[in-house]
């Protein structure tokens, strides 16, 4: 077995291993760079804005005013989407 053989079965093991399914579980924080395609006013001081990630739409409530088409950086602390915030106009 030559080296290249040897680098390509290592790889094959590595993404056995750790497969994107448990990438994606993994308890890091992302942020995505997305545009607000929709907002609605929830009271005085909060509006509900709508995003697109990775072609989903995500609801995501904030007491800053953004616009319609404003770019927009979003973070998932710890890949827990159910904290998903705005994190700051883009």
């Amino acid at each position: 077995m030559d080296s290249k053989d040897l680098q390509n079965e290592l790889i094959k093991a590595i993404n056995t291993i750790i497969s994107n399914e448990k990438l994606n579980k993994l308890p890091f924080d992302r942020t995505y760079l997305t545009r607000i395609i929709n907002k609605t006013q929830t009271s005085s001081t909060s509006y509900k804005y709508t995003v697109i990630i990775e072609k989903d739409r995500y609801n995501i409530i904030s007491t800053e005013n953004y616009s319609i088409g404003n770019k927009v950086r979003v973070r998932i602390p710890r890949n827990n989407w159910n904290e998903i915030y705005i994190e700051s106009k883009a």
